[in-house]
């Protein structure tokens, strides 16, 4: 089977929970969490989970702090990111793993950015956004992270462009990290900005 196939050979989940990312997606989390050290992981869209479940987990074994975000729980539903029926005893996970750290919140709202902002000022942060309004989250959000956090995005090239935050990032001292080629080969669809001092 060639690389190709297997990267767009993607089923939708991780741990039994949907997932919307490339298995080469993953290893650029890890990736970023071995070369820059960060107190604290953020996620903007919880989505079905299985993505969550991994930062769950680089979050216990780094002993980071870990918060995600979403206006739904489609996380704790026995479907995967397709709809399809799963096995896997989803509210068990729900329950026992990503509860504690889910929040049903409207990331607009304004005690939601307060409380945001509180996490990234406190934090050298991976805040990644992968929620629908992926363009409006990173304008909110960019101006808030502390230096020597990173800012991310998922569907970089297809839901947000370039155009989108290069000149804002610019101005507020962030820089590409330089893991973008291993990103456009490997199809991840990943964009991640390193916040200098």
């Amino acid at each position: 089977m060639r690389i190709e196939s297997f990267i767009e050979m993607h089923e939708g989940k991780l741990f039994g929970l949907g997932m919307a990312h490339s298995f080469p997606s993953l290893f650029v989390f890890e990736w970023i969490l071995n070369n820059y050290p960060l107190d604290y992981i953020i996620e903007i869209g919880t989505g079905g989970g299985g993505l969550s479940l991994y930062l769950y987990f680089q979050f216990l074994v780094r002993e980071m702090g870990f918060s995600t975000y979403d206006i739904e729980e489609k996380y704790n539903k026995m479907v995967d990111a397709r709809g399809n029926k799963t096995q896997y005893n989803i509210p068990k996970i729900q329950k026992n793993i990503l509860t504690p750290h889910f929040n049903k919140r409207d990331i607009f709202d304004k005690e939601t950015i307060s409380e945001i902002e509180k996490i990234l000022s406190e934090n050298k942060t991976l805040l990644y956004c992968d929620n629908g309004r992926k363009p409006e989250v990173l304008k909110l959000y960019s101006k808030y992270v502390n230096p020597k956090s990173i800012l991310a995005t998922h569907d970089f090239g297809r839901a947000i462009k370039p155009f989108h935050v290069n000149a804002l990032l610019r101005t507020l001292n962030f820089e590409e990290i330089p893991i973008s080629k291993f990103c456009d080969v490997y199809r991840t669809y990943q964009r991640f900005w390193y916040k200098h001092i």
